[in-house]
């Protein structure tokens, strides 16, 4: 926290972590010094600043949030100290000003990352900085495998080391050993989550971030493969084994929905984190759908969010765009799609067009016929757009797409037809 003196100060929230934040001062002392601090200015904090730039709204916002940008410079050595934390505290103070309650948070978040009280992961998760972070070459998951692992193989070597030293220990002598090996184990993962981390060979914020996700975040349960397998044989044996399996299948895609909605949500989440989540999921389109084709450039310049193909071979074109973004206007006495929604409709028209001039190359190529192919333009919900009716969104939406072949949808109405659908089939 900030000594603030006599200038002033705005509580957002404990300092624990993102989405909380510390007590920022309207302007920091000229007092306070840096020589014990360590300020945090690399690659991630440059990208999120650019980022926060594309979304002020005001000037005052904008050019404050600028000054933090041309100070850390747009290549390494990235330009932290003192300066840094006072820019950050003065785009904080601005957008305050400017009731913009989304970029106080989040420059907070990019203070306190600067601070070291945010971690790399929670900011890349919760901004959506990185979502192709899982295709890169650093598998967090494989780490975190490797971790819980090596307590393990030191536990058997200090196991082999005491029955040597100890031939006559009893099996208790063995339990008390074990135990208290483990709890030391335990405790040394969360004495050092505030500390310095020198065990593993990894930057110091992967090595919190993996700390932390051990000591927190995952819960422990024991499996028996033979148990599974003989669970799993037992339900095959069962008479209404089919209604079992129909019943498992609805539990997963009830699932899915949920962590969709989730990520909806989130009025950061990205065209491509809504994408790879979808892609995993496409009977939520309907069951005339059989695959999602392999290939997303059928032709130069026609590169499709998701190609459904029918069981016929048919295509059918989904473009996805964010759903924090508006889709409707007031015009007269009613509301109409913006521009937004009739530029994502041209651009799937366009991509229909396409196809059907090159349908002979398509056809001979992939095996699929975009002859008789239609769209589908996933944008919006009515929760980013309060001040109209979820009902009127969607007339609106209907209204401009019923004589064409292309049709538009909201998230919440893909999701809400999705859990009808999945009611019809649980009953």
């Amino acid at each position: 926290m900030f000594a603030s003196e006599d200038h002033g100060e705005h509580d957002l929230g404990s300092a624990d972590g993102l989405g909380s934040g510390i007590v920022i001062p309207r302007r920091l002392p000229l007092s306070i010094g840096c020589n014990n601090m360590h300020i945090l200015s690399d690659s991630v904090l440059a990208h999120f600043i650019r980022e926060l730039h594309e979304k002020a709204k005001s000037d005052e916002v904008s050019e404050d949030i600028f000054q933090v940008m041309e100070h850390i410079g747009e290549w390494s050595p990235y330009r932290g100290g003192r300066k840094l934390l006072q820019l950050l505290a003065d785009a904080i103070e601005t957008a305050r000003i400017n009731n913009d309650k989304f970029l106080v948070e989040a420059l907070t978040d990019a203070l306190n990352y600067a601070n070291g009280k945010a971690l790399e992961y929670d900011l890349e998760i919760k901004y959506d900085l990185n979502p192709y972070r899982d295709k890169g070459n650093f598998d967090i998951a494989r780490i975190i495998e490797h971790i819980a692992m090596y307590p393990g193989v030191l536990l058997k070597e200090e196991l082999y080391e005491f029955l040597n030293e100890n031939t006559h220990a009893s099996p208790e002598d063995t339990r008390r050993f074990i135990s208290e090996r483990t709890a030391k184990n335990l405790n040394f993962v969360r004495a050092r989550r505030a500390g310095y981390y020198g065990a593993f060979r990894m930057r110091t914020h992967d090595f919190a971030w993996v700390q932390d996700v051990l000591a927190d975040r995952i819960e422990l349960v024991e499996s028996n493969d033979s148990e599974i397998e003989s669970m799993a044989d037992a339900i095959l044996q069962l008479p209404d084994r089919d209604l079992i399996l129909q019943a498992i299948e609805v539990r997963k895609r009830l699932d899915q929905i949920t962590e969709l909605e989730h990520i909806v949500s989130n009025p950061n989440t990205k065209e491509e984190s809504l994408q790879r989540k979808i892609q995993g999921m496409p009977w939520i389109f309907g069951g005339r759908y059989a695959r999602i084709a392999t290939r997303r450039l059928l032709w130069q310049g026609t590169q499709v969010d998701l190609p459904l193909v029918r069981a016929d071979g048919v295509l059918h074109v989904v473009e996805l765009k964010v759903a924090n973004t508006q889709i409707v206007k007031k015009y007269r006495s009613g509301i109409v799609p913006n521009s937004n929604v009739n530029d994502a409709i041209s651009q799937v028209e366009n991509y229909l067009r396409t196809l059907d001039e090159e349908r002979s190359y398509i056809v001979d190529t992939y095996g699929i016929d975009p002859r008789r192919a239609r769209g589908t333009v996933m944008i919006g919900h009515p929760d980013y757009q309060e001040d109209f009716d979820e009902a009127a969104i969607n007339e609106a939406l209907r209204n401009r797409t019923y004589i064409g072949r292309v049709d538009v949808m909201t998230y919440k109405e893909l999701i809400d037809s999705a859990r009808r659908s999945l009611a019809l089939d649980s009953n």
